[in-house]
């Protein structure tokens, strides 16, 4: 089966979690969607993900073991990718010019067939062994912890009208 959302205007996040929803969804084409900022997917049989000229997309976050293709051509923006596959052997990187956090956990993945931007942020080569689960969920709940608390940062900062209202707390749990 195959989901077609390309050029979609409105679409901000694209979420294929866990991995017992579709089943069948064998390619998704998500290219040329101007809003899309984050995307999840968890999927045991996926082969193909189209991401490219996706201006706005900052964060993917990928546990494909079938994926044999992932396109993030035109990905300019893109900050965190974190990939699980057993079946990826050639990725290009090379337009993602705003990389910050890099995870390949890609068995099959050649060196030689992985291009990075030009000035690789990094200077050393890919992690290809397998991270759990767990490491990909922490890393998407993080960086929601940071907007929020951002956004209560922001609030705190600017003056309100309200003086008799109590502020958000926001606990950190060890």
């Amino acid at each position: 089966m195959k989901m077609d959302l390309h050029g979609s205007s409105s679409l901000t996040q694209f979420v294929c979690s866990p991995f017992t929803c579709c089943r069948s969804l064998l390619t998704v084409d998500l290219s040329c969607c101007k809003s899309l900022q984050f995307v999840l997917v968890q999927s045991s049989c996926m082969h193909e993900l189209n991401l490219s000229r996706c201006g706005s997309l900052r964060k993917v976050l990928i546990q494909c073991q079938n994926l044999r293709s992932l396109s993030l051509e035109g990905c300019s923006a893109v900050h965190t990718i974190m990939v699980w596959s057993d079946s990826l052997v050639e990725l290009d990187l090379s337009s993602c010019m705003g990389l910050k956090s890099l995870a390949l956990h890609c068995s099959k993945l050649d060196e030689h067939k992985l291009r990075m931007p030009v000035t690789n942020p990094f200077g050393k080569k890919a992690d290809h062994r397998h991270a759990p689960l767990a490491q990909l969920i922490v890393e998407n709940l993080n960086e929601h912890k940071r907007l929020d608390q951002t956004v209560i940062s922001d609030k705190r900062d600017k003056p309100s009208g309200n003086a008799g209202q109590a502020m958000p707390f926001v606990h950190d749990r060890p």
